[in-house]
């Protein structure tokens, strides 16, 4: 399923759009002499920038929200999708199609490191798996304590 989420760009580019407008309408106003006219718009220009920013402060706490939640490997995280603002609804499709991918992806890692440990546990011999780094990260029990009596890598430690 391919959706365009166009809408969230433009509910954010009209929010600009108002709010330079009723500023450059207010400095002009206020240029001319015209308090009467210039002061409402004040008003509005405060409202159309609470909006912009009351937008962009939710948006950043929700991405930031997922972005804690996949470094403690919580894919659990949803967030609403019919809330009341249509510009919302579309950003949590967006955080949520986000975190399915992810989701997906970690249990494909699982499945293969288990895939990998259940090759390993067939073998009759010991066997050990490093990194570029040399740590040790998949390990046959057998193979484990014969390294450590040959201490090939006296100064690395055995991940568990």
């Amino acid at each position: 399923m391919k959706r365009k989420f166009h809408y969230i760009g433009s509910h954010i580019i009209f929010n600009l759009l108002l709010l330079s407008g009723c500023t450059g309408l207010t400095t002009y106003l206020f240029i001319k002499d015209q308090l009467s006219l210039a002061f409402p718009l004040v008003i509005i220009t405060f409202f159309c920038f609470h909006r912009v920013y009351k937008l962009t402060v939710r948006n950043n706490q929700k991405v930031a929200l997922m972005l804690d939640a996949i470094e403690n490997h919580d894919h659990t995280i949803r967030f609403n999708e019919n809330p009341v603002q249509h510009s919302e609804k579309e950003i949590n499709l967006a955080i949520n199609r986000i975190t399915q991918n992810l989701k997906k992806a970690y249990e494909t890692t699982l499945q293969q490191d288990k895939y990998y440990e259940l090759m390993l546990n067939c073998l009759h011999s010991g066997v050990v798996v490093t990194d570029d780094n040399r740590y040790v990260f998949q390990k046959k029990q057998r193979s484990i304590t014969a390294v450590r009596s040959l201490r090939l890598y006296p100064h690395k430690t055995v991940k568990k």
